[in-house]
C-alpha cells in the first residue's frame, strides 16, 4: 500500500435505519462484504482492520474481473464519520 494520500472518497446515500446501526454496519466486516458487491460481483478477498490508522483491502469480483480497493482508516468518530 502506498503511504501518499489519496483524495478521500465521499459516498451520499440515504438508507430507512438509524446513523448508529448504518455507522456500525460499515465497521463490521461481515456486513461490509453484505453491501458492497451488488448483484453477481461477491467480495473475493478481504482485510477490515475498522480502527484509527487500521488498513482495509477488499477485493470484488465476478468471473475474471477484479476490482481492488485499499485503504487506511483516519477518522472514526461515532456516528458521523468514517
Amino acid at each position: 500500500m502506498s503511504s501518499a494520500m489519496a483524495e478521500p472518497l465521499v459516498l451520499t446515500h440515504s438508507y430507512a435505519c438509524s446513523a448508529d446501526t448504518l455507522f456500525d454496519a460499515w465497521l463490521d466486516p461481515a456486513v461490509v462484504k453484505e453491501f458492497m458487491c451488488p448483484g453477481k460481483h461477491r467480495v473475493t478477498q478481504m482485510n477490515w482492520d475498522a480502527r484509527v490508522g487500521g488498513e482495509f483491502f477488499l477485493e470484488m469480483g465476478c468471473d475474471d474481473e477484479r476490482h481492488p480497493h485499499s485503504g487506511r482508516f483516519i477518522e472514526i468518530i461515532r456516528p458521523q464519520r468514517i
